[in-house]
């Protein structure tokens, strides 16, 4: 089995929010500046602010993107990874690697050698609000696209301000298990899919970092 190509799960994109920060602009020190969609709001209110100076302590920053409104983090799946699921918390994958046992003349005991590269089954949880024929139709027997999306906040320790740093997770695999959760009045049912993961990229500020099979892994 393949890499997750990069365009197999683009999903959706936001038309007009500039770009992330990158590598490039932190170690060039660049005055550029990522806001949340709602200090944007607040201090530009409904012009673009992309391409806008802001002073941060004195000092000029050129806004270069903006943050989508997000409530939670999405998912997004079939086959181009444009169907919306809606709102879920996501379990990622735990990597262990697959290793050997050595023993023998020169070893204390016993010694758990790693297969460089090669990691044991790995597994995505989705956790769903309310069960929905969208949800349910994961269970057909075939290979899914997941495209896994989040922001993790992070204090921008030159300028003293917030940023935001997109996380996204693309995964290919087949459910393996469906919990239909709990039915309480005026609660959620917390609905589970288990995921078994074929393929898996893991894209940090728009660029992936980490790409991995069922039984290979890479990084960038």
């Amino acid at each position: 089995m393949g890499e997750l190509a990069d365009d197999v799960v683009e999903g959706r994109r936001c038309s007009s929010c500039g770009r992330w920060l990158t590598a490039g602009d932190e170690a060039e020190k660049r005055r550029v500046i990522f806001l949340g969609d709602e200090m944007a709001k607040d201090i530009f209110g409904k012009d673009d602010p992309v391409g806008k100076t802001l002073l941060v302590n004195n000092s000029p920053f050129t806004v270069i993107g903006v943050m989508q409104h997000k409530t939670q983090m999405g998912v997004y799946g079939g086959p181009d990874a444009t169907l919306d699921y809606g709102m879920s918390d996501v379990e990622l994958p735990k990597f262990d690697a697959m290793t050997e046992t050595i023993k023998g003349a020169g070893i204390a005991g016993e010694l758990e050698s790693v297969t460089i590269g090669h990691f044991q089954s790995m597994m995505v949880k989705l956790k769903w609000r309310a069960v929905r024929p969208a949800t349910l139709a994961l269970l057909a027997p075939v290979a899914q696209t997941f495209d896994i999306r989040g922001s993790i906040q992070l204090q921008e320790s030159g300028a003293g301000v917030l940023v935001t740093s997109p996380l996204r997770v693309a995964v290919r695999g087949q459910v393996k298990s469906k919990n239909l959760g709990k039915l309480e009045p005026g609660k959620p049912l917390d609905a589970e899919s288990d995921v078994e993961v074929a393929a898996i990229s893991i894209y940090i500020d728009g660029a992936r970092s980490w790409s991995s099979t069922s039984s290979t892994a890479s990084s960038a």
